[in-house]
């Protein structure tokens, strides 16, 4: 099971979803509205990436993929996040930890 609080990076788009805790996860049904495509993942506070598979309305199940996102990919997903709901000082923006970029989206939400 993922480390909460979690980041949901859908396939093909910059936009990035926040999840503050397994709570959340199973309750909020703005996350589970519209199923999960193949290629949606959620990146945990450790940077463990696992798959997400459902069908819209529900919560979608929870694989580990045994990958873990690097400091990186985790900056490159966060810049192209913060870039797309319009925070223009993105250029150098890094990471330390996976923890630091999970909550770089929450404040950027």
């Amino acid at each position: 099971m993922p480390h909460w609080p979690a980041i949901i990076h859908y396939q093909g788009d910059a936009e990035l979803a926040f999840v503050a805790t397994r709570s959340d996860w199973e309750n909020d049904a703005d996350l589970h509205r519209f199923g999960f495509q193949q290629g949606d993942r959620l990146i945990d506070s450790d940077g463990e990436i696992f798959d997400l598979t459902g069908k819209p309305g529900r919560p979608a199940k929870i694989r580990s993929t045994g990958q873990t996102a690097d400091l990186e990919m985790l900056s490159e997903l966060v810049r192209a996040h913060a870039a797309q709901v319009g925070n223009s000082c993105v250029a150098k923006f890094s990471v330390a930890t996976a923890i630091e970029a999970v909550l770089a989206v929450e404040s950027l939400s």
